[in-house]
């Protein structure tokens, strides 16, 4: 945060915005890009323990040709849109980071394994090496170009450690080429959940690119910099997610009945985080975001409180979407982000125009409770974790749950 907010004084409001409506745009593709596989390689590394080296392999080329794709499209279309072509140098350089992303693919590994003191290392040594180019580019004076390059830096410095880990720590030593059957059941089994997360990241996304298009670039800022400052609760909630999955598909595979009560649990500690997030997150903004990223920012504290009250979505939202990678219902999620999608697409055309960034800030949350939750009601592969994650949402009034809940990350 103390990086972004220099960042943020550096380039000011307008400037600010272009970049962070690039990175925007970059994570609305990200998910088609990585193919959303995660859920998929995971349960095919539990199945299959003695060809992780030959799964993993193989997610990295699927990855690797799907981002390659996915950016040359986008950098195409981008070149031939006016309103972008003004900034094509800061979208491409940006985007790189559709073709990084493959590299990043051993994470999953270690996840399934429960080793996070290797990608931790990594990600902090890129981070710092990111951040210490932010900083040389800050004192020279740099553009946006400039900081777009470190934006997408790090990831390429993440994932080559990765990588180099990976193959230095992998007891799984098969040589075997990556077999296509296995490529093709990787791709036909991640296509919904691919279609699906980029719908997600449009829906979760596109209030910055409707607060560009009918505010302009000093509000795009002023909002990017609320967006920038309540990404923890993105970074908690896939985090903690991500750690506890392996045991769910384990479970999943082997005991079913066990898994419907281990669901519930990991709904209640999800949420339970997601309360402590959302509450110190609003509470640090007031003295924060005006210190941080100065004081022309400060009409994005609101924001920041708003986006928080509806990040509890966000909490519950990654466990269902694991329950329907875990039942072959990823289409379920296709559904649900079109619908947040239209919601906030049509609340944003009402509410921003009247009531500026905090109108785009009330159509977000509004549409992800529709997404989010409505339609557990309504698709009926998610009718049965319809109570849990309900009840789960009143997780902070119910203290004897709490230590259940708690015990899953002892």
């Amino acid at each position: 945060m103390i990086i972004t907010g220099l960042v943020a004084r550096h380039l000011g409001p307008a400037g600010f915005g272009t970049l962070n409506t690039a990175a925007a745009a970059v994570a609305m593709l990200l998910p088609l890009a990585s193919l959303s596989a995660e859920a998929v390689v995971v349960r095919e590394l539990v199945r299959r323990p003695d060809r992780e080296r030959e799964i993993i392999r193989t997610a990295v080329i699927l990855r690797l040709g799907a981002g390659a794709t996915v950016f040359a499209i986008s950098l195409g279309m981008a070149a031939f849109t006016p309103e972008i072509k003004a900034h094509l140098a800061v979208a491409a350089l940006v985007g790189l980071s559709l073709v990084w992303q493959s590299a990043e693919t051993p994470e999953i590994w270690f996840r399934r394994h429960l080793r996070a003191v290797h990608p931790s290392v990594a990600r902090l040594a890129a981070f710092l090496a990111a951040a210490g180019t932010k900083l040389g580019l800050i004192a020279a004076d740099a553009g946006p170009a400039a900081f777009a390059f470190a934006y997408s830096l790090e990831g390429l410095l993440y994932g080559a450690a990765l990588v180099t880990v990976f193959r230095a720590t992998s007891e799984a030593k098969s040589t075997a080429p990556p077999e296509r059957g296995l490529a093709r059941r990787l791709l036909r089994e991640s296509a919904g959940l691919a279609f699906g997360g980029m719908l997600g990241a449009v829906a979760l996304k596109v209030d910055q690119m409707l607060v560009l298009l009918w505010l302009g670039p000093v509000a795009a800022g002023t909002y990017s910099a609320a967006c920038r400052f309540t990404e923890i609760h993105v970074f908690v909630s896939t985090a903690l997610a991500a750690s506890l999955y392996p045991g769910l598909a384990e479970l999943h595979a082997r005991a079913p009945d066990e898994f419907r009560g281990r669901l519930e649990r990991q709904f209640d500690l999800l949420l339970l985080a997601g309360w402590i997030s959302a509450t110190a997150v609003t509470l640090a903004a007031l003295p924060a975001v005006p210190r941080l990223f100065g004081p022309m920012y400060g009409d994005a504290v609101p924001v920041v409180a708003i986006q928080s009250a509806s990040a509890l979505m966000l909490f519950s939202g990654v466990l269902r979407s694991q329950y329907a990678a875990l039942t072959r219902t990823g289409w379920t999620q296709a559904v649900s982000a079109a619908v947040m999608l239209g919601t906030q697409v049509a609340l944003g055309s009402l509410l921003i125009p009247s009531h500026g960034i905090i109108g785009a800030a009330l159509s977000q949350g509004l549409a992800a409770i529709a997404g989010g939750w409505i339609t557990t009601a309504i698709l009926p592969p998610l009718r049965p974790v319809l109570l849990s994650q309900t009840r789960a949402f009143a997780i902070i009034l119910m203290p004897w749950r709490w230590f259940a809940a708690l015990q899953l990350v002892s």
